[in-house]
């Protein structure tokens, strides 16, 4: 039962980080792309 219950855990945390992990991609990528669009406009306003 104890084997059962330790591969769970193992197979949730490996779903978790691997979903967290791609969010992570997701949002660093679109921040770089906001921050690109905000030093364009920061500039253009110099």
């Amino acid at each position: 039962m104890l084997l059962i219950y330790v591969l769970i855990i193992i197979f949730l945390i490996v779903i978790i980080s691997f979903s967290f992990y791609r969010h992570i991609k997701l949002m660093s990528s679109r921040t770089i792309g906001v921050d690109k669009k905000e030093s364009k406009k920061k500039k253009v306003k110099k």
